[in-house]
């Protein structure tokens, strides 16, 4: 409880954060580029919660700092978040020094206080570029082998809860000690799936497990109060209202019920998952209904649609 409990001074109070809603990736990756001025304009008039990194907008670690630096100089987005996905293995936008295993490694080669130091100095790394946000652990557990986007790309620390929630321990407290937050994913959990949210409509029903909830329940009590990333997933007895958790009311209620004190952001919401059943407006709204406090899209100009300009 203490390791998790020394983090919170640094990822705590984030629902102070909770307006704007919107955090987005572009196109670009230099300052004067039209996209990158786009966003640069809103996070300065805090029409942002924050940006997203993918590879596409980084060429070099000098060029990352430098658009970094130009998307937060000013006094607006100084509370933005800036947040990537550099989970290790198969799923990181940073090479070189910042590259780190995959969970699975962790899982069978590693120790929980290796994995703390190896993940503190992976946040301090990326807290010298101004990066706030890294969206792991994954505390999926790895209940199906044949998984294709779990445990087909090592990204879950083993099928044991309570050997996932140790390791995701260490990557919390990690971050913690650097100042960059975390957030928790996929909630509700994808390890047991045989498809892929990215690609359609994902329904876990038949095959998700109660235990893949124990890392969420495990972390909360402890005090963690950082983020968790809802999934795209449809698990009917859990929901029975047959809504991706993203955009199910109850989802975000069980997390209430456990005392998490922390912050609600959906998983992409342009994945196939919620592109093929709706629509990049109505996901967004459904999703803050039913109770999220920050939507995740990878791009917020999509089919005619400039998300920046949208009252959501």
């Amino acid at each position: 409880m203490l390791v998790l409990l020394a983090g919170v001074a640094a990822i705590g109070a984030v629902r102070a954060k909770a307006e704007p809603v919107l955090i987005l990736g572009f196109e670009g990756r230099a300052a004067g580029q039209s996209q990158v001025e786009e966003i640069r304009e809103a996070l300065c008039n805090r029409r942002l919660a924050g940006i997203v990194l993918y590879r596409r907008n980084i060429t070099s670690p000098a060029q990352l700092k430098a658009l970094i630096d130009h998307l937060t100089a000013c006094e607006g987005a100084q509370e933005a978040w800036i947040a990537i996905d550099q989970e290790g293995g198969r799923v990181m936008r940073l090479k070189g020094a910042l590259a780190r295993p995959s969970a699975a490694w962790y899982g069978a080669e590693s120790t929980p206080s290796d994995a703390a130091l190896a993940y503190r100095r992976l946040a301090e790394g990326l807290a010298e570029f101004g990066i706030t946000l890294n969206f792991g652990p994954v505390v999926d557990l790895a209940i199906n082998p044949s998984n294709p986007i779990i445990a087909g790309l090592e990204r879950a620390y083993g099928d044991n809860a309570e050997q996932v929630t140790r390791f995701a321990e260490a990557f919390i407290s990690g971050h913690a000690e650097a100042g960059v937050a975390t957030a928790l994913k996929h909630f509700p959990g994808h390890g047991s799936s045989q498809d892929d949210t990215h690609e359609g409509f994902v329904d876990v029903t038949d095959y998700w497990q109660p235990e893949e909830l124990a890392p969420y329940q495990t972390l909360i009590a402890q005090g963690y109060d950082g983020m968790v990333m809802m999934s795209h997933l449809v698990q009917r007895h859990f929901m029975p209202s047959g809504e991706p958790a993203s955009l199910a009311p109850a989802a975000y209620a069980w997390l209430d019920a456990q005392g998490f004190t922390g912050m609600t952001v959906t998983d992409d919401l342009l994945m196939g998952a919620i592109q093929e059943r709706y629509g990049v407006v109505e996901a967004g709204r459904l999703a803050l209904a039913a109770g999220a406090d920050l939507l995740l899209y990878s791009s917020y100009r999509i089919d005619g649609v400039n998300l920046l300009e949208v009252p959501f």
